[in-house]
Protein backbone atom coordinates (compact mmCIF):
# COMPACT_ATOMS: atom_id res chain seq x y z
CA UNK A 1 0.00 0.00 0.00
CA UNK A 2 0.90 3.76 -0.52
CA UNK A 3 0.49 6.21 1.89
CA UNK A 4 -0.41 10.17 0.26
CA UNK A 5 1.07 12.76 2.35
CA UNK A 6 -1.83 15.39 3.25
CA UNK A 7 1.19 18.36 3.01
CA UNK A 8 0.20 20.99 0.52
CA UNK A 9 3.43 23.71 -1.06
CA UNK A 10 2.58 26.61 -2.80
CA UNK A 11 2.27 26.98 -6.53
CA UNK A 12 4.84 28.81 -8.84
CA UNK A 13 2.36 31.43 -9.20
CA UNK A 14 2.02 31.97 -5.86
CA UNK A 15 5.75 32.72 -5.51
CA UNK A 16 6.11 35.39 -8.11
CA UNK A 17 3.15 37.12 -6.80
CA UNK A 18 4.53 36.79 -3.21
CA UNK A 19 8.00 37.88 -4.52
CA UNK A 20 6.00 41.12 -6.53
CA UNK A 21 4.75 42.29 -3.57
CA UNK A 22 7.52 42.22 -1.10
CA UNK A 23 9.61 43.67 -3.51
CA UNK A 24 6.43 46.29 -3.91
CA UNK A 25 6.45 47.06 0.06
CA UNK A 26 10.04 47.13 -0.17
CA UNK A 27 10.49 49.33 -2.78
CA UNK A 28 7.62 51.84 -0.96
CA UNK A 29 9.74 51.54 2.01
CA UNK A 30 12.66 52.20 0.93
CA UNK A 31 11.30 55.25 -0.91
CA UNK A 32 10.22 56.46 2.45
CA UNK A 33 13.07 56.22 4.77
CA UNK A 34 14.81 57.98 1.81
CA UNK A 35 12.57 60.88 1.68
CA UNK A 36 12.60 61.04 5.12
CA UNK A 37 16.52 61.31 5.50
CA UNK A 38 16.65 64.12 2.62
CA UNK A 39 13.61 65.75 4.38
CA UNK A 40 15.66 65.42 7.68
CA UNK A 41 19.06 66.98 6.51
CA UNK A 42 17.28 69.65 4.32
CA UNK A 43 15.80 70.94 7.56
CA UNK A 44 18.92 70.43 9.44
CA UNK A 45 20.35 72.77 6.42
CA UNK A 46 18.47 75.23 6.94
CA UNK A 47 18.15 75.41 10.75
CA UNK A 48 21.94 75.65 10.41
CA UNK A 49 21.52 78.18 7.83
CA UNK A 50 19.13 80.23 9.89
CA UNK A 51 20.86 80.20 12.78
CA UNK A 52 23.82 81.63 10.98
CA UNK A 53 21.71 84.53 10.19
CA UNK A 54 20.80 85.00 13.47
CA UNK A 55 24.06 84.93 15.23
CA UNK A 56 25.30 87.56 12.55
CA UNK A 57 22.02 89.98 13.21
CA UNK A 58 23.03 89.73 16.72
CA UNK A 59 26.28 90.05 16.37
CA UNK A 60 26.41 93.35 14.52
CA UNK A 61 23.68 95.26 16.39
CA UNK A 62 25.85 94.38 20.04
CA UNK A 63 28.53 95.88 18.07
CA UNK A 64 26.67 99.17 16.54
CA UNK A 65 24.17 99.99 19.45
CA UNK A 66 26.71 101.78 21.21
CA UNK A 67 28.20 103.84 18.41
CA UNK A 68 28.31 107.68 19.22
CA UNK A 69 27.22 110.45 17.02
CA UNK A 70 27.86 114.42 17.88
CA UNK A 71 27.78 117.37 16.00
CA UNK A 72 31.47 117.26 14.76
CA UNK A 73 32.63 113.27 15.98
CA UNK A 74 31.38 110.30 14.92
CA UNK A 75 32.85 106.32 16.24
CA UNK A 76 32.16 105.40 12.53
CA UNK A 77 35.33 105.64 10.43
CA UNK A 78 33.63 104.87 7.19
CA UNK A 79 30.60 103.55 5.41
CA UNK A 80 29.89 101.13 2.20
CA UNK A 81 27.62 99.27 1.46
CA UNK A 82 29.19 95.74 2.33
CA UNK A 83 31.36 97.17 5.10
CA UNK A 84 31.32 99.38 7.90
CA UNK A 85 34.27 100.80 10.39
CA UNK A 86 33.88 101.78 13.63
CA UNK A 87 34.94 101.94 17.36
CA UNK A 88 33.87 99.12 19.02
CA UNK A 89 33.26 99.79 22.88
CA UNK A 90 35.16 97.33 24.73
CA UNK A 91 34.83 98.16 28.43
CA UNK A 92 33.22 100.64 31.05
CA UNK A 93 34.16 101.83 34.42
CA UNK A 94 34.67 104.88 36.64
CA UNK A 95 37.18 107.31 37.43
CA UNK A 96 38.87 107.15 41.04
CA UNK A 97 41.87 108.65 39.94
CA UNK A 98 43.39 110.68 37.40
CA UNK A 99 46.63 113.16 35.77
CA UNK A 100 47.90 114.13 32.95
CA UNK A 101 49.23 110.39 31.93
CA UNK A 102 47.19 107.93 33.43
CA UNK A 103 43.90 107.59 34.71
CA UNK A 104 42.61 104.66 37.83
CA UNK A 105 39.32 102.77 37.52
CA UNK A 106 37.50 101.32 40.40
CA UNK A 107 37.91 97.91 39.68
CA UNK A 108 34.30 97.58 41.31
CA UNK A 109 33.05 99.84 38.73
CA UNK A 110 34.17 97.91 35.30
CA UNK A 111 31.11 96.33 33.76
CA UNK A 112 31.85 92.42 34.28
CA UNK A 113 30.33 91.74 30.60
CA UNK A 114 33.25 93.33 28.65
CA UNK A 115 36.93 92.20 28.53
CA UNK A 116 40.10 93.45 30.10
CA UNK A 117 41.75 96.67 28.88
CA UNK A 118 44.62 95.64 26.19
CA UNK A 119 47.20 98.03 25.88
CA UNK A 120 48.15 99.52 22.19
CA UNK A 121 45.08 97.76 20.80
CA UNK A 122 42.61 99.52 22.92
CA UNK A 123 41.70 103.38 23.62
CA UNK A 124 40.25 105.57 26.23
CA UNK A 125 37.87 108.05 25.91
CA UNK A 126 37.72 109.98 29.28
CA UNK A 127 34.21 112.23 30.02
CA UNK A 128 35.07 115.72 30.15
CA UNK A 129 32.50 118.22 31.92
CA UNK A 130 33.44 121.84 31.73
CA UNK A 131 30.78 123.38 33.57
CA UNK A 132 29.01 121.09 35.74
CA UNK A 133 25.48 123.16 35.06
CA UNK A 134 25.50 123.00 31.57
CA UNK A 135 25.31 119.88 29.28
CA UNK A 136 25.84 122.04 25.91
CA UNK A 137 29.72 121.92 26.60
CA UNK A 138 30.30 118.23 27.67
CA UNK A 139 32.73 115.64 25.63
CA UNK A 140 34.68 113.04 25.21
CA UNK A 141 38.24 113.20 24.99
CA UNK A 142 40.21 110.51 23.07
CA UNK A 143 43.83 109.08 24.24
CA UNK A 144 45.80 105.52 23.01
CA UNK A 145 46.26 102.99 26.20
CA UNK A 146 50.33 102.91 26.44
CA UNK A 147 50.48 100.86 29.32
CA UNK A 148 47.59 98.56 32.15
CA UNK A 149 48.46 97.82 35.45
CA UNK A 150 46.83 97.21 39.01
CA UNK A 151 47.27 99.77 41.12
CA UNK A 152 44.57 101.30 44.13
CA UNK A 153 42.14 104.32 44.65
CA UNK A 154 44.42 107.12 46.39
CA UNK A 155 41.09 108.07 48.68
CA UNK A 156 39.83 104.84 49.75
CA UNK A 157 42.60 102.03 48.78
CA UNK A 158 40.23 100.15 46.60
CA UNK A 159 41.51 97.93 43.81
CA UNK A 160 42.12 99.72 40.26
CA UNK A 161 43.42 100.10 36.96
CA UNK A 162 45.80 101.93 35.83
CA UNK A 163 45.71 103.13 32.27
CA UNK A 164 48.81 104.93 31.14
CA UNK A 165 48.40 107.15 28.47
CA UNK A 166 50.03 107.31 25.26
CA UNK A 167 49.68 111.01 25.36
CA UNK A 168 49.41 113.07 27.70
CA UNK A 169 46.38 115.16 28.82
CA UNK A 170 46.85 119.70 29.10
CA UNK A 171 46.60 120.81 32.63
CA UNK A 172 43.11 122.31 31.29
CA UNK A 173 41.58 119.00 30.34
CA UNK A 174 42.44 116.95 33.92
CA UNK A 175 40.73 120.06 35.02
CA UNK A 176 37.75 119.52 33.15
CA UNK A 177 37.79 115.50 34.61
CA UNK A 178 35.81 114.83 37.80
CA UNK A 179 36.18 111.67 40.23
CA UNK A 180 33.22 109.37 39.30
CA UNK A 181 33.49 110.50 35.77
CA UNK A 182 32.78 107.53 33.49
CA UNK A 183 35.60 106.28 31.07
CA UNK A 184 35.23 103.86 28.21
CA UNK A 185 37.81 101.65 26.14
CA UNK A 186 37.12 100.68 22.57
CA UNK A 187 39.29 99.49 19.31
CA UNK A 188 38.97 100.47 15.80
CA UNK A 189 36.77 97.50 13.91
CA UNK A 190 35.43 96.41 10.59
CA UNK A 191 32.61 94.25 10.30
CA UNK A 192 31.43 93.16 6.70
CA UNK A 193 31.48 90.53 3.23
CA UNK A 194 34.26 88.70 2.66
CA UNK A 195 34.61 86.35 0.46
CA UNK A 196 37.22 83.64 0.71
CA UNK A 197 36.95 79.69 -0.44
CA UNK A 198 34.76 80.93 -2.81
CA UNK A 199 31.77 81.78 -0.83
CA UNK A 200 30.79 84.46 1.19
CA UNK A 201 30.87 85.04 4.51
CA UNK A 202 29.90 87.84 7.43
CA UNK A 203 33.97 88.60 8.29
CA UNK A 204 35.46 91.03 10.64
CA UNK A 205 38.78 92.39 12.09
CA UNK A 206 40.72 94.31 14.85
CA UNK A 207 42.31 97.55 12.67
CA UNK A 208 43.66 98.34 15.87
CA UNK A 209 45.22 94.89 16.44
CA UNK A 210 46.31 94.90 12.94
CA UNK A 211 44.44 91.40 12.39
CA UNK A 212 43.95 90.67 8.90
CA UNK A 213 39.91 89.84 7.59
CA UNK A 214 38.76 86.76 9.23
CA UNK A 215 35.07 84.70 8.47
CA UNK A 216 33.28 84.99 11.58
CA UNK A 217 30.11 82.95 10.24
CA UNK A 218 28.43 81.83 7.35
CA UNK A 219 28.07 80.65 4.49
CA UNK A 220 26.00 84.17 3.10
CA UNK A 221 24.56 84.20 -0.73
CA UNK A 222 26.94 86.25 -2.99
CA UNK A 223 25.82 89.53 -2.15
CA UNK A 224 24.30 88.59 1.15
CA UNK A 225 25.74 91.23 3.44
CA UNK A 226 24.52 94.83 2.54
CA UNK A 227 24.36 97.91 4.96
CA UNK A 228 22.00 101.24 4.43
CA UNK A 229 22.44 104.17 6.43
CA UNK A 230 19.29 106.08 7.52
CA UNK A 231 19.16 110.51 9.10
CA UNK A 232 16.37 110.89 11.21
CA UNK A 233 14.19 111.83 8.23
CA UNK A 234 15.20 108.03 6.90
CA UNK A 235 17.49 109.22 4.30
CA UNK A 236 20.30 108.36 2.84
CA UNK A 237 23.17 109.53 5.95
CA UNK A 238 26.22 110.97 6.42
CA UNK A 239 28.88 109.63 9.42
CA UNK A 240 27.98 112.72 11.59
CA UNK A 241 24.26 112.43 10.83
CA UNK A 242 23.39 108.67 10.27
CA UNK A 243 20.75 107.23 13.13
CA UNK A 244 19.53 104.19 11.65
CA UNK A 245 21.88 101.10 10.26
CA UNK A 246 19.42 98.65 8.20
CA UNK A 247 21.02 95.36 7.91
CA UNK A 248 20.66 92.72 5.48
CA UNK A 249 21.90 89.45 5.51
CA UNK A 250 21.17 86.23 3.04
CA UNK A 251 22.26 83.13 4.04
CA UNK A 252 22.33 80.26 2.45
CA UNK A 253 22.94 76.10 2.91
CA UNK A 254 26.51 74.64 2.57
CA UNK A 255 24.37 71.92 0.34
CA UNK A 256 21.63 71.43 -1.97
CA UNK A 257 18.54 70.88 -0.88
CA UNK A 258 16.34 67.56 -1.22
CA UNK A 259 14.34 67.25 -4.53
CA UNK A 260 10.54 67.81 -3.73
CA UNK A 261 10.95 69.50 -0.11
CA UNK A 262 11.33 72.85 -1.43
CA UNK A 263 10.51 75.90 -3.48
CA UNK A 264 13.94 75.82 -5.09
CA UNK A 265 14.38 71.87 -4.75
CA UNK A 266 17.68 70.58 -6.21
CA UNK A 267 19.56 73.87 -5.26
CA UNK A 268 21.20 75.88 -2.64
CA UNK A 269 18.14 77.19 -0.52
CA UNK A 270 18.41 80.73 0.74
CA UNK A 271 17.05 83.27 3.62
CA UNK A 272 17.17 86.97 4.29
CA UNK A 273 16.77 88.37 7.46
CA UNK A 274 16.57 92.57 7.79
CA UNK A 275 17.02 94.51 10.64
CA UNK A 276 17.10 97.87 11.31
CA UNK A 277 19.61 99.00 14.50
CA UNK A 278 18.96 102.53 16.27
CA UNK A 279 22.37 103.73 17.27
CA UNK A 280 21.47 105.14 21.02
CA UNK A 281 23.84 107.82 20.93
CA UNK A 282 23.14 109.07 17.69
CA UNK A 283 21.86 112.59 16.87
Amino acid sequence: MTRRSNREGFTLVELLIAIVVFAIVSASLFSLLTRTQRLSRTQAERATMQANVRAGVALVTSELREVNINATQSDIGSMTGTAIQYRGMRGLGFICDHSTTMVRVRRGSWLASYREPIAVRDSILVYVDNNVNLTTDDGWTRREISGVAAATCSADGAIALELTLAAALSPDTVAMIRTGSPIRTYEYMEIGALVQGGETWLGARSMSGGQTFQPVLGPLNTGGVNFQYLNAAGTAGTVLTVKTVVLTLTGITENIVAAGTAVNAGQRATEQLVTRIRLRNAP
